[in-house]
């Protein structure tokens, strides 16, 4: 019986004792998609909001303002080249105001 109970009290030693801390990935994360920019010769902008951006083509006309509709079209890759979201069809972004 004694030989039975060792294994599962061992067992359950080991998984209470173990580390339940939260990772921080923020900088291994910045650091992934810096080199993807970089290897990818791109050319990206960050927002204060920490994502990163490219404009492919700029619109012209004038510059929206606070109370302007606009329409804009996106996809967002993951760094192994899958996509995670995309509007092709283009999206209305309306004023805060609305």
């Amino acid at each position: 019986m004694k030989k039975i109970i060792l294994p599962f009290l061992l067992l359950f030693i080991i998984s209470c004792s173990s580390d339940n801390s939260v990772k921080d990935y923020t900088q291994a994360n910045e650091k992934e998609i810096l080199d993807y920019i970089s290897d990818k010769n791109l050319v990206a902008q960050k927002s204060s909001t920490g994502l990163y951006y490219i404009i492919n083509e700029a619109g012209t006309g004038e510059q929206p303002s606070s109370a302007s509709n606009v329409t804009v079209t996106y996809k967002g890759y993951f760094t192994n080249g899958k996509v995670f979201d995309q509007n092709t069809e283009g999206y209305n972004l309306k004023s805060a105001s609305d």
